[in-house]
Formats: structure tokens, sequence, C-alpha cells
């Protein structure tokens, strides 16, 4: 007895994520500290002048900043976090 089987159609489809998990990414946050993206500013918090930090909107506190994951205090880490921010901005979360 012969027992071949025939592929009879190979169907790829592509997906988009509505909603990915970005956890790995980072997370928005209502805490200012250092390291923090300032949304209002597309600025680190560290970087903002003493004017800037007075005029945060900070009328709900919500979301008002983003902190990335990548790396630690190391040289060249700004970089990185400031991609990471980039790629959430771009998949508008």
């Amino acid at each position: 007895m012969n027992n071949k089987f025939k592929i009879e159609s190979i169907v790829i489809e592509h997906k988009l994520y509505d909603n990915p998990d970005t956890f790995f990414i980072g997370e928005y946050t209502s805490d200012l500290d250092y390291g923090v993206i300032v949304i209002q500013y597309d600025k680190f918090y560290e970087d903002l002048t003493e004017e800037e930090k007075d005029q945060i909107n900070v009328r709900n506190r919500e979301h008002t900043g983003f902190k990335p994951c990548a790396g630690g205090e190391k040289v060249g880490t700004k970089v990185y976090k400031s991609m990471d921010f980039k790629i959430i901005k771009e998949w508008g979360n």
C-alpha cells in the first residue's frame, strides 16, 4: 500500500498586531525622574530646563513620561532609550 500525501495548497497570511505587547521596550509613567522621557518635550527629564520642568502639563499626570527599558546607566544608553521611544510613538501606543 502506498501512503503518500499530497499538499493541495499553502496559504500565507501577514497579520499586524493591533495592540502589540511592548513591555520589553518600556512603559508610560507619570513619575518624572532621571531616565524618563517627557512626552510633551520629547526630551529626557534631566535634560529639561527649569522653565520646561515648570511648564510640564500635569493636568491629570497620566502618561506624562515614558520610561524606556533599554540598558541601565551605560554609555550610549540614551541613544537606545530614544530609539525605543520612537518605536512606541510609531506604533501609536
